[in-house]
């Protein structure tokens, strides 16, 4: 999943592998060590927190998905975890 944001004034494109967790969610890792250090240096020039990183990947998953998703703040794997929201899913099958 090819993710494009802007932090500060500066715009980057990182490619993501997308994985299934064991809670149901996904993770998104950076695909390669090219990538990760594209992320890494993102991160770091923006002085960005980990929490704007979550939110800028969030949306762009639920604008590919249509769905809502919520960042998966129990998830101790490599990269950024995330999980559906399983109300929202549910009022959409009404």
């Amino acid at each position: 999943m090819n993710i494009k944001f802007k932090l500060g004034s500066n715009r980057f494109e990182v490619n993501f592998k997308v994985i299934p967790t064991n809670s149901n969610g996904l993770a998104l890792m950076a695909k390669d060590s090219k990538n990760l250090d594209i992320l890494q240096n993102a991160i770091s020039d923006a002085n960005a927190p980990a929490h704007l990183i979550n939110s800028v990947l969030q949306k762009s998953i639920e604008q590919k998905l249509k769905l809502p998703i919520e960042v998966d703040n129990g998830y101790n794997g490599a990269g950024y975890g995330f999980k559906f929201d399983m109300h929202s899913v549910a009022q959409m099958l009404k």
